[in-house]
C-alpha cells in the first residue's frame, strides 16, 4: 500500500539544495506527488508530497540531507483521508482573483479572504505580479498587483463579480475575477471603455464646465445613479444642456484630456504582444 508523506523544508536558500533533497527522495524510492516552492528574503520555503510504495526510512534520510543542506525538514504523514480531500480539492476549478492599485491597502487581504470564504472558495496560491517598492517608501513605479488562485466548488460568479466590484469600488482597488482555462492566456483582443478608463475624466462632464452648466449636468448624472433615468434618458438630457456649445471646444478639450497613468506603456505592450485594441 503507498504511503503518502508531505515534506515541508525550510533554511536560508543556496545552491544545490533542491538537487540534494532530490536525490534523498530517489535513494528512498519516492513517486513526486506534487511540489511548491518560494524564496522571500533569502528564506527557502518548500513543500512537496511524495508517494512510497516501498518501506524505507525516508525520515531518517531527510535528517541527514537536512544537516547537510542546512535545512529543517519536516516529514508529515497523510492519512487516505486527507490524500482524498486533496485530490478532489485540486480537480476543482480554478478562478484567478487580481488587484491592482497604485497601493494596495493591508485591510484588502481580510476583506477578501472573507468575500472568498463567503462563497467557499479557499486561497491556493498569493503572488505578486507587480515590480518591487523603492527603498525610500515612496509608491510603486507602476503600482502594485497581486494575483490569487482560488479553488472551490460550483460558485455564481456573477454574485461574486457583483461584490467584489463594491469592494473594490470601497478601497480604491481594480478587482478582476476570471475562471482559470487554456483560453485565458490566449485572449487577442482587448477592449476598453474610455471616459474614467483611458483618460482620467468624464468629456461630457468637461464640455459642461466649459459651457457653463456643469452642476446642472451633475444634477441629471446624480438622478440616473439615483435609478430615476435610463441611460438613454439621462444621456438625451445631459447633451441637450450642452445646445449651442461652439465647435471648437472638443478639439480644445481633445488636446488636454488628462491620460490614464501607465495608459501608454500599457498600449505600447499590448501592441508589442500582438494583441488587438478598441475603445467602445
Amino acid at each position: 500500500m503507498t504511503r503518502r508523506v508531505l515534506i515541508r523544508a525550510t533554511g536560508v536558500a543556496r545552491p544545490g539544495q533542491l538537487a540534494g533533497l532530490g536525490k534523498a527522495l530517489a535513494a528512498s524510492g519516492a513517486r513526486l506527488l506534487d511540489i511548491n516552492q518560494s524564496v522571500t528574503f533569502g528564506i527557502l520555503s518548500l513543500e512537496a508530497l511524495v508517494g512510497l510504495a516501498r518501506e524505507s526510512d525516508l525520515e531518517g534520510a531527510l535528517a541527514a540531507t537536512g544537516d547537510a543542506l542546512g535545512l529543517d525538514i519536516q516529514a508529515i504523514q497523510v492519512s487516505a483521508e486527507d490524500y482524498q480531500r486533496w485530490s478532489v480539492q485540486a480537480s476543482q476549478p480554478r478562478l484567478i482573483l487580481t488587484l491592482l492599485a497604485p497601493h494596495l491597502p493591508a485591510g484588502i487581504l481580510a476583506e477578501v479572504g472573507a468575500l472568498t470564504a463567503e462563497h467557499g472558495l479557499t486561497v491556493e496560491l498569493i503572488h505578486r505580479l507587480s515590480g518591487r517598492e523603492p527603498l525610500d517608501g515612496g509608491m510603486p513605479e507602476h503600482g502594485a498587483c497581486v494575483e490569487c488562485w482560488l479553488r472551490g466548488e460550483e460558485v455564481d460568479l456573477d454574485a461574486l463579480r457583483e461584490k467584489a466590484l463594491a469592494l473594490g469600488a470601497m478601497h480604491g482597488v481594480d478587482i478582476a475575477l476570471q475562471e482559470d482555462s487554456i483560453w485565458r492566456r490566449h485572449r487577442r483582443l482587448v477592449c476598453f471603455d474610455m471616459d474614467s478608463t483611458l483618460i482620467q475624466t468624464e468629456v461630457i462632464d468637461e464640455l459642461a464646465r466649459r459651457h457653463g452648466v456643469g452642476d446642472e449636468v451633475a444634477e441629471v448624472t446624480e438622478r440616473a445613479m439615483r435609478g430615476e433615468l435610463d441611460f438613454q434618458q439621462s444621456f438625451r438630457e445631459r447633451m441637450a444642456k450642452l445646445r449651442g456649445l461652439d465647435e471648437s471646444v472638443l478639439a480644445e478639450i481633445a488636446e488636454s484630456l488628462p491620460l490614464m497613468d501607465g495608459l501608454e506603456r500599457l498600449m505600447h505592450h499590448l501592441k508589442r504582444l500582438g494583441y488587438r485594441t478598441a475603445i467602445l
